[in-house]
């Protein structure tokens, strides 16, 4: 084989390849040979049919399957020899080729940067821990406490104010017919929690023992959907001012919540906040570690990985936009502005997914098929019946496990950085944690503008499947 470099430019090279005949018809008479020991044919005894016929009959289909096999070992060998790695499907251009003569073709593909990871042992992190979880607790069995609480009278003649707790009673209608969702009987209502937009105000001011029908057109993006844009004419009948007396924080509490004890009670909803502010830590400090990595690292990206990336991001905009779901800000945006913004963001993610994968590929990092399997567990788990077999019916399919395998590979290679790198712990505050995870996602629009976690899943996928891309040809 006769390899000629054509082309450099960027990630992009191109070679003139040359396959001789001599080892081309060889593997085609073979093929032909071996296809003649089983082939039947009416007057024929198995293995007599004449090679002349045979050649006739399946010779074009035996020399496209050779000459395929031929144009993959030759891509792969090309691409092996220099220390390449395809971040394309290649581009094949054949060239005319006479009956057994020379194949000769044009290759072009896209390859992967060369990639030198920062150590992570320089990267300074910082990861957050809450040190007022019994306080998180106490309030929580408080808030429980108070939702099992009685109603209590004030005993107060005074019109009903925002935040007032009022026992009402209410009959909705719709043109005529009972609206059984909205109507209740001794509910008790806490003004102000605008639970349907325009109700508190029309009992504000109202006092205990008194009446009122009014009328309300349900705003277009209400909750329940069939009564959106709904008018509903309402009678409310004020029955008191009350409060609530919290039920006693006690064994009986946490039996009616569901626990065994109290003491049970406050160790389950300690393990439960445990896990929600060590995830909220590890958004924060993933953000930080990928903040950090992007900062420090610049090479090319290839074109088609981002292009591709862009494409995704820009679709899902001009599907927000015709929904109406679009942000305001981008919206109001100039779209070419925009674009180039999405560009550097799919920029960014393509990046990021490249170098998580190149450390984990230099370390040999590798998600198991247990790991995959227990994956897959965790989230049949949050199913059941019907619909936790299906997903469970799914563990034996490629694609599925694929899906898996890339978000479980970046964490793992997330984890590997972080043990190398130096972390030091903060104690903040839960409400502090919260802010600042807050503060994280409004920097943030749901593409990931500054964080590419979500992207970086499908580009260390595609990374990782790479090699298993076949050329793809073009005729002349």
């Amino acid at each position: 084989m006769q390899v000629t470099e054509t082309n450099q430019e960027g990630l992009t090279r191109a070679f003139r390849v040359v396959i001789p005949a001599v080892e081309i018809e060889p593997k085609i008479d073979d093929r032909l040979a071996q296809l003649g020991r089983t082939l039947r044919l009416p007057g024929f005894r198995p293995g007599k049919v004449p090679k002349g016929l045979i050649r006739k009959r399946h010779g074009d289909e035996v020399t496209r399957e050779v000459v395929g096999t031929a144009i993959e070992d030759a891509v792969t060998q090309t691409l092996n020899e220099r220390g390449l790695r395809r971040a394309s499907t290649p581009e094949i251009e054949f060239l005319p080729r006479e009956a057994g003569g020379d194949l000769e073709f044009n290759l072009s593909v896209e390859v992967l940067p060369e990639i030198e990871p920062c150590d992570p042992a320089t990267l300074t992190l910082e990861r957050l821990v809450v040190s007022d979880t019994d306080r998180e607790v106490g309030a929580a069995i408080a808030r429980l406490a108070d939702s099992r609480g009685s109603l209590v009278s004030i005993d107060e003649d005074r019109p009903a104010a925002e935040g007032d707790l009022v026992e009402v009673d209410v009959a909705a209608t719709r043109n005529g017919a009972d609206v059984p969702r909205l109507s209740g009987t001794g509910e008790a209502l806490r003004l102000g929690d605008r639970g349907v937009p325009g109700f508190d105000d029309q009992v504000i001011g109202m006092t205990a023992g008194t009446a009122k029908a009014f009328t309300l057109t349900l705003p277009d993006d209400f909750h329940a959907t069939d009564l959106a844009g709904a008018e509903i004419a309402f009678e409310v009948t004020v029955k008191r001012l009350c409060r609530r007396e919290p039920a006693a924080v006690d064994d009986a509490l946490a039996r009616a919540i569901g626990a065994d004890t109290l003491a049970d009670l406050r160790t389950q909803l300690t393990v439960g906040f445990g896990r929600e502010f060590g995830r909220a830590a590890r958004q924060l400090i993933k953000r930080a570690l990928l903040d950090q990595l992007a900062a420090r690292h610049n090479f090319p990206v290839p074109s088609g990985m981002r292009d591709a990336e862009f494409q995704g991001i820009w679709d899902a905009i001009e599907q927000g936009r015709a929904k109406g779901t679009l942000s305001p800000a981008d919206a109001a945006r100039d779209p070419e502005e925009l674009k180039a913004e999405y560009r550097a963001i799919a920029e960014r993610r393509i990046r990021l997914g490249l170098l998580l994968a190149e450390i984990g590929r230099r370390n040999n990092l590798a998600v198991s098929e247990a790991e995959l399997d227990r994956a897959l567990m965790t989230q049949a788990q949050q199913y059941s019946g019907e619909q936790r077999d299906r997903l469970l019916a799914l563990r034996g399919q490629p694609e599925v496990l694929e899906q898996l395998r890339a978000p479980l590979f970046e964490e793992k290679v997330v984890d590997f950085i972080l043990e190398l790198a130096h972390v030091t712990e903060r104690m903040v505050t839960a409400d502090e944690l919260r802010a600042m995870l807050d503060r994280d996602d409004d920097g943030d629009d749901a593409l990931g503008a500054t964080s590419p976690a979500a992207g970086d899943a499908s580009a260390v996928d595609r990374v990782a499947g790479m090699n298993g891309q076949s050329a793809r040809g073009r005729e002349q």
